[in-house]
């Protein structure tokens, strides 16, 4: 497999951090944004002459520094959530090429259930589409300020402070959890701010 990305999006991570996490005592350093279509130099992914097979496209690629520093930074970012290393399969794809592949390279699956006497029970075949396991989504959580005078004896709990001590590393999101779907990983950039794998 190959962990894809685009200059659009690698855009809007930078906008929406530096937005969000630069303050007087935290500062967000940009992710290097490489070119499309190019890989790390130590790449994996790469068949032959340059070009690279996902699903049924086959797409001429080149090894570029900037990508092997964008690999680099997304790794210290996740801090191990990975597993696998980012400099050999990371792919920047142009932007229509990454839309197609979010759009139709997720996988799908038909489900059906089963009646007593081992028939399919009536209206009981449906398809389910699931995102990738190796996935990497992040997000943003604002916590505001208390809203109210606590009364004599009464303690406030910090709210960010909460979350960030007690939130789960892993937790199970969406459907499905009795098959163990929607199991993710969750590393804090900053305080308020998650990025989920």
């Amino acid at each position: 497999f190959a962990w894809v990305t685009c200059p659009f999006v690698l855009n809007r991570f930078n906008r929406e951090m530096a937005l969000f996490l630069n303050t007087e005592k935290v500062s967000f350093s940009p992710l290097p944004l490489p070119e499309a279509n190019t890989v790390a130099e130590g790449s994996k992914v790469v068949v032959k002459d340059d070009k690279l097979v996902l699903e049924e496209y086959t797409i001429p690629v080149r090894a570029a520094k900037k990508t092997d520093a964008l690999a680099v930074e997304l790794e210290k970012l996740l801090d191990g959530l990975c597993g696998i290393g980012l400099t050999e399969r990371l792919i920047v794809l142009d932007n229509d090429n990454f839309k197609n592949f979010v759009q139709y390279s997720t996988e799908v699956n038909a489900r059906i259930r089963l009646s007593d006497d081992g028939t399919v029970e009536d209206g009981a075949l449906w398809y389910e589409e699931n995102v990738p396991p190796e996935a990497i989504f992040y997000s943003t959580l604002f916590v505001g300020n208390v809203r109210f005078i606590p009364k004599k004896g009464e303690q406030v709990v910090n709210v960010n402070d909460f979350i960030t001590t007690y939130f789960p590393k892993v937790l199970q999101i969406g459907g499905d959890y009795t098959l163990g779907r929607g199991i993710v990983q969750t590393k804090f950039l900053r305080k308020g701010a998650a990025i989920n794998a």
